[in-house]
């Protein structure tokens, strides 16, 4: 299998590299934003650009998403989002979405894990439901927070320290407590048809 090893994901080489193995599917994970010319081959790309998103769009887009989400107190907007890539930022049609599952020892780092292990689970979920021809895309509802520095999230590492703490007293084990009703008012994809 072809493999492309970049540091510029937006360059021409890529585009010329996508042309030339003509994937039925691209899958997408923590890279660069894309930009054209490879946002131009959507098009041709059959299922298109998937992505997984470490956050609950569109609620969160942008960086760093489940972290500044328990900085602000809602652990119940934590969470992962596979969707078609589109010009904006993880604003792409959902295919699948979920809460991250928590528990109450948790920490930001075991939280972070957790998050890729069931971001790759539905990575690849919608990769089959897309062949199958069984996958939704609902349009996202809302504009949510955009994690960026442009909007004034500049991630720094002491921003998990300051995490940790309001998980060490208590934001996680209160949101357990109430997960049911505060589940409840945060709208997931789980595969159904709009």
């Amino acid at each position: 299998m072809p493999v492309l090893v970049t540091s510029a994901i937006n360059e021409e080489h890529t585009t010329d590299f996508l042309r030339q193995v003509a994937p039925d599917i691209v899958l997408v994970n923590g890279t660069q934003l894309l930009r054209a010319p490879v946002l131009e081959l959507i098009p041709t790309i059959r299922h298109g650009l998937i992505n997984l998103h470490t956050g609950l769009s569109p609620y969160s887009r942008g960086a760093n998403c489940n972290l500044y989400m328990l900085m602000e107190g809602l652990p119940e907007l934590v969470g992962v989002t596979v969707h078609h890539i589109d010009p904006d930022i993880d604003s792409g049609d959902i295919i699948l979405s979920a809460h991250v599952p928590m528990e109450p020892d948790d920490d930001v780092e075991t939280i972070e894990v957790r998050s890729f292990q069931v971001g790759i689970e539905l990575l690849i979920e919608a990769a089959r439901r897309l062949e199958a021809g069984t996958a939704p895309r609902v349009p996202q509802w809302e504009k949510g927070k955009l994690f960026l520095r442009r909007t004034g999230y500049v991630y720094e590492p002491w921003q998990r320290l300051l995490a940790n703490r309001r998980i060490a007293r208590g934001l996680v084990r209160d949101y357990l407590a109430d997960q049911l009703r505060r589940d409840g008012a945060v709208r997931v994809v789980r595969g159904e048809q709009p």
